[in-house]
């Protein structure tokens, strides 16, 4: 089903762009696909039958935009036909109370409280390093505040919830590991703990698009998703210029 034009199905948690053990590698590609693209409606319900889970009700919270309210929306008819009835909510942002030009994100005040059933987010790599993406999950790494009127000095906020042992370790070690290659196998083996565990569920990877004349040539993607015009030329420019100079000279004559 196609829900986003320029999107592919989502294979895994990173995204092709990401570096695996040095500049021009992919990680995506190293790792193969950990998720399938086609559905197995059967062997989701058989899974879930195992696990004497028989249906439910959630609701499923997402930004009020057309893209993200058309992938909940079929998210949610996929959960639907798995028996759990699922409710969209489309989290509208408010009118700030002392200046109504200015929106409060209720969205973000949403996600940062964790008081929800399952949340639709969109996600960008900041890096292409592929521990920044998967190190979130690790309850040490994951941007939480610390209780330091503890004596433990515990931490809290970890609005995932997700808390496993094996994976925090994984996450350390590949923090520790100063050799790339290793450090990376390591990573490999997180992504595919996580995504066995699965508190996310990766849906799609976006593309990017743009369009550009023929007779521009040279034009390239950083893997931050902006252009990078350093080599971009105009078809014939200096045959342009050399006629635009002798104009300009003939009619200063």
């Amino acid at each position: 089903v196609s829900i986003v034009t320029y999107a592919k199905p989502a294979t895994g948690y990173v995204p092709y762009k990401v570096f695996d053990s040095k500049s021009g590698t992919s990680f995506r590609e190293v790792g193969g696909n950990i998720l399938s693209s086609t559905a197995d409606v059967a062997g989701a319900k058989s899974l879930l039958s195992s696990a004497g889970v028989n249906g439910g009700s959630f609701t499923l919270s997402v930004r009020n935009n057309e893209v993200d309210l058309a992938i909940a929306n079929y998210v949610a008819g996929v959960w639907g036909d798995l028996g759990f009835t699922v409710t969209v909510e489309a989290v509208k942002p408010t009118a700030n109370s002392t200046d109504t030009t200015i929106y409060n994100d209720n969205f973000q005040a949403l996600y940062d409280s964790g008081e929800f059933d399952v949340i639709g987010i969109d996600t960008m790599m900041l890096s292409t390093d592929a521990f920044s993406a998967l190190s979130q999950f690790a309850v040490s790494f994951s941007g939480n505040g610390v209780d330091m009127e503890s004596e433990n000095y515990d931490l809290y906020g970890h609005i995932s919830g997700y808390a496993n042992e094996e994976y925090n370790a994984l996450i350390e070690s590949a923090y520790a590991e100063k050799d790339r290659a290793a450090r990376a196998a390591i990573l490999h083996q997180a992504e595919a703990k996580l995504l066995e565990d699965m508190p996310v569920i990766p849906v799609i990877f976006l593309q990017d698009a743009y369009l550009y004349l023929d007779e521009l040539s040279g034009i390239s993607s950083t893997y931050y998703g902006t252009r990078d015009f350093r080599d971009t030329q105009l078809k014939d420019y200096m045959t342009y210029k050399a006629r635009t100079a002798s104009a300009d000279e003939g009619g200063e004559g």
